[in-house]
């Protein structure tokens, strides 16, 4: 069987078994991707929305659609109001690092001792 005759018995679907996981597929919940528009400047609009869900969060008044604006707001503020250098983003790359490594000794850790219960 060459190529081409292997790759088209690839892909037919002939069982039903086949036929099922594909139907089970197309209709299972996949969790709705978040896309947005970055701004590429930080304006007066984004300071006064920014302030106004801030302080909606410190009131404890924030909806849920809210808290994804304020989200996003926030890392885009921090993204183009306070770029950080290479040095920075690599010293907290080794710092999640570390602190992956120290959770995971943790836990290694505390499967190591006996519970008495």
């Amino acid at each position: 069987m060459d190529d081409e005759q292997q790759q088209a018995s690839t892909l037919k679907v002939s069982s039903d078994a086949s036929q099922l996981d594909v139907a089970r597929v197309l209709t299972s919940k996949v969790p709705a991707l978040h896309l947005r528009k970055v701004p590429t400047a930080w304006t007066k609009t984004c300071t006064k929305r920014f302030m106004a869900l801030s302080r909606k969060e410190a009131l404890g008044t924030l909806q849920d659609s809210e808290r994804r604006e304020l989200e996003d707001l926030s890392s885009t503020r921090r993204l183009l109001l306070f770029p950080r250098t290479s040095d920075e983003i690599i010293a907290d790359v080794r710092q999640r690092n570390a602190v992956a490594k120290l959770v995971s000794a943790l836990h290694a850790c505390a499967q190591s001792i006996p519970q008495n219960r």
